[in-house]
């Protein structure tokens, strides 16, 4: 009963509008229901409009089928029940049209935009024999892209579909921007109409405009200047990384052993404290970590370091390091 009121419902809404009652349908002929059934689903499909008194039962009955399957819906699936739902349907049996009826009416937008996306998107069964022809294949293989092509089409149409509009918003942007045209229009000529007896106007005019234009290209030649220097700075910025990469990692065994974790120094007992008072002028790296290392190569190795961090705390070129690491 419930199923019944469902359908009699919605066949009384729009687009259907049939105005039934569920005595009225209830009391319909098989050939009634079979046509009603036809009906709704043409508002799926336009090429399933039809009078089911002047075409074949399994004519119609195909179509029917045909469009059911393409709208994804659950067939019977033992074969003796399939051949019962198709003969049922063919004879405009209640129980196979309430039950299509109530499933499409249910979903009815979603399959509307189904049935016209199949309509372009179904994909043609071509006999294999029939494909060795060069002619066919490319025809095959085009109508697959433009198929391919809808698709994104029709994505990108959704998406704009489902944006947020406030057309009253916009309307009145519209005004407003008319509004705003419409004063500069008579500005202009009232402009216009002070100025057209002035002497060497044009000339003025020409001139003031070819500064515009002028400055707005200095504008554009600054910002273009501003992304150049940044992108400059930090190559020159990558290229210091690398070469101080490269120079510590020359410096063999004092920042070999240091590039890796805990730098290995921590594992041995701290510097005396007389020694890290002898030791104190020297780079915290080669104290800390190298303590036993000759005064002469600790001496070394503090002097290219601070060499290196001088220069990249003055932002120095690549090319000033390279010279200054040669």
């Amino acid at each position: 009963m419930d199923e019944l009121q469902f359908i009699v419902a919605k066949l009384n809404e729009p687009p259907f509008q049939l105005n039934l009652t569920l005595v009225d349908f209830d009391e319909k002929a098989p050939t009634e229901l079979l046509q009603l059934l036809v009906d709704v689903f043409s508002k799926l499909d336009d090429q399933l409009k039809m009078d089911v008194r002047e075409v074949p039962k399994e004519q119609i009955s195909a179509k029917i089928v045909q469009t059911l399957n393409i709208l994804k819906f659950k067939m019977p699936e033992n074969e003796q029940d399939q051949e019962r739902f198709v003969q049922g349907l063919e004879n405009g049996d209640k129980v196979v049209v309430y039950q299509i009826l109530h499933w499409a009416l249910q979903r009815l937008p979603s399959l509307q935009k189904r049935a016209y996306l199949a309509r372009f998107l179904v994909r043609v069964e071509i006999p294999p024999e029939f494909m060795q022809d060069d002619v066919l294949q490319e025809i095959h293989n085009t109508h697959r892209e433009l198929q391919s092509q809808f698709k994104e089409v029709h994505k990108q149409v959704d998406a704009l579909r489902a944006q947020p509009t406030k057309p009253q918003e916009i309307k009145t942007e519209i005004t407003t921007l008319e509004d705003e045209r419409q004063q500069l229009r008579i500005k202009i000529e009232r402009l216009k109409k002070q100025t057209s007896g002035e002497p060497g106007f044009a000339a003025l005019l020409e001139a003031t405009s070819g500064l515009r234009q002028q400055q707005d290209e200095e504008s554009r030649l600054n910002e273009n200047m501003r992304k150049q220097r940044m992108a400059l700075q930090h190559a020159q910025q990558v290229r210091l990384c690398q070469i101080l990469f490269a120079e510590t990692t020359s410096l063999h065994p004092i920042l070999c052993d240091f590039m890796t974790p805990k730098c290995r120094g921590a594992e041995q007992p701290l510097p005396r404290r007389g020694t890290m008072a002898r030791n104190h002028t020297l780079h915290p790296i080669t104290t800390r970590y190298y303590p036993n290392l000759p005064t002469q190569r600790k001496e070394e190795a503090q002097r290219r370091l601070s060499g290196m961090t001088q220069s990249a705390k003055q932002n120095a070129s690549p090319q000033a390091m390279i010279s200054q690491l040669q």
